[in-house]
């Protein structure tokens, strides 16, 4: 259910966002004026996730993601941010050591949510996965994983603890 919530909201707040000025920008954009600049903002993200999966295996994991600003609309007294990211990262668990890398669409507002599609690897496998995490303005996520392991479906639940650093483009220049 909250698969399908997350996926119905993200659609949604993608298809009613548009891209603002992008061409005034494009025209414009010079090196002194960094208001004006083509690059639309972007984020490096540090998070530190633990949680439990349907094997009752308890994981951490830690992730760095670099994402770029590509859609933002204003919504009476706030602004919403689309991003596409890529991640990569390391998850622990008791018996079980892996690495992931995936692509991501997130959206910031007052809520925060996204959806990824990746790999883990482990033992010599590429292992196809989906992940969907919601939030608030807080940096605590909960974050939801679904993979095929040695023909078993492992669905993990988790919350994440998130340091997005708004470094790069316009998006978060103030004034």
């Amino acid at each position: 259910m909250i698969h399908r919530l997350i996926i119905l909201l993200l659609i949604v707040g993608i298809t009613t966002l548009q891209a603002k000025n992008f061409g005034y920008y494009l025209i414009q954009s010079t090196k002194e004026d960094y208001s004006n600049s083509v690059l639309p903002g972007g984020y490096i993200g540090l998070g530190i996730s633990i949680g439990k999966n349907n094997q009752n295996t308890f994981y951490w994991d830690t992730q760095i993601t670099g994402a770029m600003h590509i859609i933002s609309k204003d919504i009476d007294f706030t602004r919403g941010y689309t991003f596409f990211g890529f991640t990569m990262g390391r998850r622990i668990s008791n018996t079980k050591r892996m690495t992931y890398l995936d692509f991501q669409v997130n959206f910031w507002s007052l809520i925060q949510m996204g959806y990824g599609r990746g790999w883990l690897f482990y033992d010599n496998k590429r292992i196809p996965r989906e992940k969907m995490w919601i939030g608030s303005v807080f940096p605590i996520i909960l974050t939801f994983d679904n993979y095929m392991l040695d023909k078993e479906l492992v669905k993990q639940k988790g919350l994440m603890f998130s340091l997005p650093l708004p470094i790069y483009g316009k998006t978060f220049y103030p004034g």
